[in-house]
Formats: structure tokens, sequence, C-alpha cells
């Protein structure tokens, strides 16, 4: 009985381990702090990867890999939709987050889908997997607008 109770214990936290995000932080001298967390949550059915910083304003920057996280226009601007396409965000007034990984590099980007000028990217973040590199751009007019260098490194939470 007791090696069932044990058995079932350490299949629950391997299995707890391995769904575990991913994280990693990269610092820049002049740009705000970026973290990524690969395969962080499960978001309307799919696991999505999310881009944290404080440069991301009103949307929820998260997509599952190779698709695109569609948010609210206002308010909250969570993630309401997942599309597999750009074509099928036409209709969609909101933020729009994009995400791949690559043996090479993991990005993220994003932007606004408007009914009258369509999409506009306001962000671009890329991280060299093989450097431990990245960089964000922030595209002219948006707030901290300008190309930002980082060091990425893979991070494990203290708590």
């Amino acid at each position: 009985m007791m090696l069932r109770i044990v058995s079932a214990i350490a299949a629950l936290l391997a299995s707890s381990a391995s769904n575990a995000a991913d994280l990693i932080r990269c610092t820049s001298k002049t740009g705000p702090e970026i973290v990524l967390a690969l395969g962080s949550e499960k978001r309307l059915g799919q696991r999505v990867s999310c881009l944290h910083s404080e440069f991301v304003v009103d949307m929820e920057p998260c997509a599952p890999e190779g698709k695109f996280g569609l948010s609210r226009p206002t308010g909250a601007a969570d993630l309401v939709k997942i599309v597999d396409r750009w074509q099928e965000y036409s209709d969609h007034l909101g933020g729009v987050t994009n995400h791949y990984v690559t043996p090479k590099e993991i990005a993220f980007s994003g932007g606004f889908h408007g009914s009258t000028n369509g999409y506009q990217q306001f962000w671009r973040f890329t991280a060299n997997r093989l450097a431990g590199t990245g960089i964000l751009k922030i595209e002219k007019g948006q707030y901290m607008e300008g190309e930002y260098a980082y060091q990425c490194q893979k991070a494990s939470q203290k708590f």
C-alpha cells in the first residue's frame, strides 16, 4: 500500500515537472527586463507561451507556437481567440501576438489589428538560442521606440 502511494506521488511530481514552463530571462543595459515563459499555461484549450515585460500594453502577449493569440481591444485586453494563420484574424479588432520557436531562435511579435489600417506591428523580440542574445525592436511612434540588445539565459523560479 505504502509503495503505491509513493509511486503515485512520484508520478504526480514527474508529470508536474514536465509541464513546468521553460523560463528565459533577458536583461538589457537600456531596455526593460523580458521573461519568456514557454508553454507556461493552457489558455482556450491550448498550451501557450508568453512574453512578460513592462513595454507590452493593451494586450496579453501569449500564443501557441506557430499560431496567433488575439486579445480584446480594451479593458483587461485578455486573450479571446487563437488562430492558426494571419488570414484568420482579418475580422478581429484588438491585439495580435505571434510566436514561433526554431532550433536557432525564439520569437514573439505583437501589434494591433484595426478596422481601418489592418494589422500594425508594434514590437518584435527575437532571442538567439545559440548565442544567448536577444533583440527587441519597438516600432516608431510606440512607447520606448527603438532597438535594444539583450543577454538571455535559462532561469528557474526561486519559489
